[in-house]
């Protein structure tokens, strides 16, 4: 089974995975961002040298300084001269809920609707492998990913731990292609699933199906698919209701402004 360094190289190899074309300084600042926002980074933590991000990222070295010099001026890195120096994490990007109302609306409800589907098969695949190859230390650290979810004493922290378990869920898989998928998935969604005006029975039905999750990996006969479904179809209507109330929201307060 996996150990925990293991798992550590894991998510951090798709963390530091090449980009795609366009905008890369913009692509390592947002997947940077996100990962410190997801916990995957914490503060105190060291990144790579600019010239090993650069060969991971496969962009050039001013690439990387660029993004560097961007999160520096966000605060989300410091970087520190001197032997012992180096770029490293100072805290989370807080999102505004206007930079959540400009992430939402960039999605069309199609899109979510998808995302939505994406995830849950990605998902099922995962608990479908976990349920081979999981140890008792994968079981433990999947329900402290719940607890620490039900009990997160702020919005940040509690999008965070949700999105910990399903990227932990994909650990214990032991699949690199589903832990890749389920890492950008989070990505996209992290900051939008649980804002505090979200109804407490959705937390203790996401908590439930978490936990019935955790079950069905030990039952490998347990109706896995329709217990992911369950949950994760309640966060895309939530989406998708999230999406057009600020869409109208903002219908209004245009036709006040005029």
């Amino acid at each position: 089974m996996l150990q925990p360094v293991l798992q550590s190289f894991q998510v951090k190899r798709e963390l530091y995975a090449p980009l795609n074309a366009a905008d890369r300084a913009g692509q390592i600042v947002r997947r940077l961002s996100d990962a410190v926002a997801l916990g995957l980074l914490q503060p105190g933590d060291r990144l790579p040298a600019e010239t090993d991000l650069a060969e991971a990222f496969e962009v050039a070295p001013a690439t990387v300084r660029e993004a560097l010099a961007r999160l520096r001026d966000a605060r989300v890195i410091e970087t520190r001269r001197g032997r012992n120096g180096g770029s490293f994490i100072v805290e989370a990007p807080i999102e505004s809920a206007e930079q959540r109302a400009g992430r939402l609306h960039s999605y069309s409800t199609i899109d979510l609707r998808d995302l939505g589907d994406e995830w849950a098969m990605i998902t099922t695949a995962c608990v479908r492998l976990a349920q081979d190859r999981h140890d008792h230390t994968d079981i433990e650290r999947l329900k402290h990913d719940v607890t620490r979810f039900e009990n997160a004493p702020s919005l940040s922290l509690r999008n965070q731990h949700y999105s910990r378990f399903w990227i932990d869920l994909a650990v214990t898989a032991q699949s690199a292609r589903l832990l890749s998928h389920q890492m950008r998935i989070q990505f996209e969604i992290a900051a939008l699933l649980w804002p505090e005006h979200r109804d407490t029975n959705d937390l203790n039905a996401a908590v439930n199906r978490m936990h019935d999750i955790i079950t069905a990996i030990g039952h490998p006969h347990s109706p896995t698919e329709t217990v992911v479904n369950e949950v994760i179809r309640r966060d895309s209507r939530f989406l998708i209701a999230e999406k057009l109330r600020i869409e109208r929201a903002s219908i209004r307060q245009k036709g006040i402004d005029r």
